[in-house]
């Protein structure tokens, strides 16, 4: 069973990175959101993420923040190339069969805890080291430049079923492609990694306009999905919501909070367990 909560955790953290939405109010202007951050200014932004399991009645928290510069190396009228850079990641988590996990990209020589020199290993290659992602002025994901494996499981300590591309697509909001206004909405359905299915949908709701700012309302879906991971089969499902305020000139998310709730059955051989998942993110960028 140490292994499927290994595997919890990792899919947690993953599904944590999928999503990233004040009082209705501001102009009633329609304003057309792009993604065009300046090229050449370093963006520096933080990830905190509290996330609660709990199983067999017992809970498993989880304690992480992601500290990562994006420099936009090349924006054009048709795409952006945006070089991505982790600068800091610390995690810890509690498991009540293992004990505590903790681990610091700053004090790599103090990680404690079962599995910590799996991060150290991990995490280690990856603190300094940078990729590059191409975006269209919408915000999707086009491309992916120079992706090691060890970048690959950057969120995935516990897991191999992360998904970088993903991550990536949540630190830059996906717009529609015409103008929007307060109360408009938009959906996008995203798959997060295709040998499971694993997919969220999100609905966008613009909240307020402001002169510098666009708030949006998420609330989403998580759709069943399958992961068979060491022989362990873990389902997932379940719901978000939350709120963004994005930067109307560029595009980058200034201040996000997002709330999932998550059902969860971890199957190992004839066995069956059920749980759930309480995730708070929230994201800072200056």
């Amino acid at each position: 069973m140490k292994t499927a909560f290994k595997s919890i955790a990792g899919l947690v953290v993953l599904l944590l990175l999928f999503s990233c939405s004040e009082e209705s109010g501001g102009s009633n202007e329609k304003v057309q959101l792009l993604f065009q951050p300046e090229q050449g200014r370093e963006t520096i932004s933080t990830m905190d993420i509290h996330s609660e399991t709990k199983m067999l009645g017992m809970s498993i928290p989880l304690d992480m923040n992601v500290e990562y510069s994006m420099i936009p190396t090349e924006v054009s009228d048709t795409a952006v190339l945006v070089q991505f850079t982790y600068n800091r990641i610390y995690m810890k988590m509690q498991n009540p069969m293992t004990g505590a996990v903790e681990y610091d990209s700053e004090k790599p020589g103090e990680a404690k805890g079962i599995g910590a020199d799996k991060m150290v290993e991990i995490y280690s290659g990856i603190i300094g080291e940078s990729f590059t992602v191409k975006f269209d002025r919408y915000g999707n994901v086009m491309e992916m430049k120079d992706e090691s494996s060890e970048m690959g499981q950057v969120m995935g300590a516990f897991s191999n079923a992360t998904d970088i591309k993903q991550y990536i697509q949540n630190v830059v909001p996906v717009f529609p492609e015409e103008a929007v206004g307060r109360g408009d909405s938009w959906t996008r359905k995203i798959v997060t990694d295709d040998e499971s299915g694993l997919s969220v949908e999100t609905k966008y709701t613009v909240k307020r306009v402001d002169e510098n700012e666009v708030v949006l309302e998420l609330e989403g879906k998580v759709y069943p999905s399958a992961q068979d991971s060491v022989n362990v089969m873990i389902e997932v499902s379940g719901q978000l919501d939350g709120e963004l305020n994005v930067d109307r000139k560029s595009g980058w998310t200034r201040h996000g909070l997002i709330v999932q709730d998550l059902q969860m059955k971890v199957t190992q051989g004839l066995k069956s367990v059920n749980g759930t998942a309480s995730n708070r993110i929230e994201i800072n960028t200056k």
